[in-house]
This record gives structure tokens, sequence and C-alpha cells, in this order.
């Protein structure tokens, strides 16, 4: 009986530490799952600063491309209405390639 007994508590206490070890291993890949997470909200803020920035420069360059054309129509306004003696001679060489004023 006393022998059954022993051979019962090291069953037992091998079944423990078999379950210790599997909480230590769980555990332990819990946390290497919670840095990856981690890694990948910190990945995904960046990637989304980054777009945010771009989209900020974007929308610059659209408002410098925006005002330059405004600019240059109200410029060929005023040109078109010079009468030709009031053209400069470089806006009739440019106005026709190749031409020499």
């Amino acid at each position: 009986l006393l022998h059954e007994s022993g051979e019962r508590e090291r069953a037992l206490q091998q079944e423990v530490s078999s379950v210790a070890e599997l909480a230590e291993s769980w555990q332990n890949e819990s946390q290497r799952l919670e840095v990856r997470v981690e890694q990948g909200i910190d990945a995904w803020a960046e990637l989304h600063r980054q777009h945010q920035d771009c989209y900020r420069l974007l929308e610059a360059e659209r408002r410098k491309v925006q005002s330059l054309e405004e600019k240059e129509a109200e410029h060929w306004s005023e040109v078109q209405c010079l009468t030709p003696q009031e053209v400069p001679d470089h806006y009739l060489s440019a106005a026709v390639p190749g031409s020499v004023v």
C-alpha cells in the first residue's frame, strides 16, 4: 500500500510539473504575442502618420498648382486684352514655336 501511495505521489508530482511547464510555456507565448501585437500597433501608427504626411504634402502641391493655374489664366487674360503693338516680343516668339522676333 505504501508502495502504491509513493507511485501515485510521483505521478501526481510529474503531472503538476507538466502542467506548470505548460502554463509557463503559454505565459511565454502570450508575452511574445503581446510584444508582436504592440509592434504591429506601432507599425500601423507609423504608417498612418506617414500617410497623413503624404496627404498633407499632396494637398499643398495641389494648392500650389491651382494657384499657378489661376495666375496663368489671369496673366493670359491680361495679355489677350493687349493690342498687337503692346505685346512684348518675347510673348510673340513663345506663341509661335521656332519663330524669331
